[in-house]
């Protein structure tokens, strides 16, 4: 397995002991820290209730659809990662990075997705199998393994 090389200067922060501190690193940590409590859900209470009383079409785009269950998909992420960026990381301004780039930074720093009994991570949803990070009990449900239906039956509920 090959790993991605970073930017060099990352690289170098890394060696001189320099801590991460990007909004990815800090999510991570605090999904990892957070046991039982659902982080993202608990930041975007505040947005639900506001955009049922008053709705604004930024607010709304961001929380369209959103479901409180334990694991969320890179795109999920992406789309409210401005949300986090400005709520749970404690950020100025929140960045609206790319899905792909939301996977492979959550990855990089060690946020476990969703497993099926054959041990893949991919789980179909919409038509598309996607993968699914973790961001509630991650060590708990990071070491259960679930099928199609488990996964189907959460997601309708």
């Amino acid at each position: 397995m090959t790993r991605t090389l970073y930017k060099p200067q990352a690289m170098l922060r890394a060696r001189m002991g320099w801590k991460d501190d990007t909004s990815f690193r800090l999510f991570v940590d605090a999904c990892k820290a957070a046991g039982d409590r659902n982080l993202v859900q608990e930041l975007l209470d505040p947005f639900v209730l506001v955009q049922r009383a008053a709705p604004r079409p930024d607010l709304g785009a961001a929380i369209n659809g959103f479901q409180a269950r334990p694991w969320y998909s890179a795109a999920e992420l992406a789309r409210l990662w401005p949300l986090i960026c400005i709520g749970l990381v404690g950020k100025q301004q929140g960045r609206s990075p790319s899905p792909a780039k939301v996977a492979e930074r959550l990855t990089h720093f060690g946020l476990p997705r969703l497993k099926q009994w054959d041990g893949s991570h991919g789980f179909k949803h919409h038509g598309k199998v996607q993968g699914f990070f973790v961001v509630q009990d991650v060590w708990q449900v990071a070491n259960q393994r679930y099928t199609q239906q488990d996964f189907d039956r959460v997601m309708s509920a």
